[in-house]
């Protein structure tokens, strides 16, 4: 599996906050609105990340959002399905359409400040700021009850539940959610931020 901040998944100087209004920013994550986001607003210079004080971000169901992420890069990706599903299966995310959730907080928290906070909502919310709906799929496959029995993608699944179910509709500091994680599965935490010696500075 490739660790969360690889940068052949999350590129550096890359980073997709948007600019709603003065006081109101919206990160973008893929498969959760990013391709209505970013078609109807304006990105925020990477630099300027740092100075904000709160970011918006929208989450959905992690086993939904995956399975859509799988479907979106095999469509995307020409080739023999069979054998790229095989490879997804041992090393589960190869894609950001389907990196968790989690991981894409992991890659803001380079370039925010130390306290900023995050206001996270369900992605039911996200028709309040555009009515704009991209990448929609109305295929019907066995992809869910492939991926629903995989232990260790729903392993690591938990970090999304926390942000799903735990933690929607609260605003709390980017590194309070780290600590969310770390009290309520410390055997993740410590999976994922092992593999991420790069974010030693926003540990909490």
């Amino acid at each position: 599996m490739f660790t969360p901040l690889d940068k052949r998944l999350f590129p550096d100087n890359n980073c997709d906050v948007y600019r709603i209004s003065d006081d109101h920013f919206v990160y973008g994550i893929y498969k959760n609105g990013h391709s209505s986001i970013n078609a109807t607003f304006e990105k925020t210079p990477i630099l300027d990340i740092k100075k904000i004080s709160n970011v918006t971000v929208y989450i959905r169901d992690p086993l939904d959002r995956y399975v859509s992420g799988v479907r979106q890069y095999l469509k995307d990706e020409p080739g023999d399905h069979p054998t790229l599903l095989a490879f997804i299966d041992k090393f589960l995310f190869i894609n950001r359409h389907f990196m968790p959730q989690f991981f894409w907080l992991l890659h803001l928290a380079k370039y925010t400040s130390s306290n900023v906070k995050i206001s996270i909502k369900h992605i039911n919310e996200l028709h309040k700021l555009t009515t704009l709906r991209w990448n929609q799929s109305n295929i019907i496959d066995n992809l869910r009850t492939r991926f629903e029995t995989n232990k260790q993608l729903n392993f690591y699944l938990l970090a999304d539940d926390l942000l799903y179910k735990d933690l929607m509709n609260k605003t709390l500091p980017l590194t309070e959610i780290f600590t969310c994680l770390k009290e309520k599965n410390s055997n993740l935490y410590n999976e994922i931020f092992l593999l991420t010696k790069e974010m030693a500075n926003v540990l909490p």
